[in-house]
């Protein structure tokens, strides 16, 4: 019993940790699609702005986003005895 005890909780905190990241992530894109539909303003690296963040900063933050998953992800399998060795 206490071993389906963990398990559920392990499968609850991953639940919770999955709909963060794509929530955040999400959340982002939408940012990155609102910002860079505004194409005026000064340019950054021969961009726009919004350009420069739709195309470049916000790839790249959703690939952070990814490495933190996977590093809290551990954690928790480590946490709860279920980590492969």
């Amino acid at each position: 019993m206490a071993r389906e005890a963990g398990e559920a909780g392990w499968w609850q905190q991953t639940r919770w940790l999955a709909a963060a990241i794509v929530g955040g992530s999400a959340a982002l894109a939408l940012i990155a699609l609102t910002v860079a539909a505004d194409g005026d303003g000064p340019v950054l690296f021969g961009l726009p702005p919004g350009a420069f963040f739709a195309l470049i900063a916000a790839p790249l933050l959703i690939a952070v986003a990814a490495f933190v998953f996977a590093g809290r992800q551990q954690a928790l399998d480590r946490r709860y005895d279920v980590a492969e060795d």
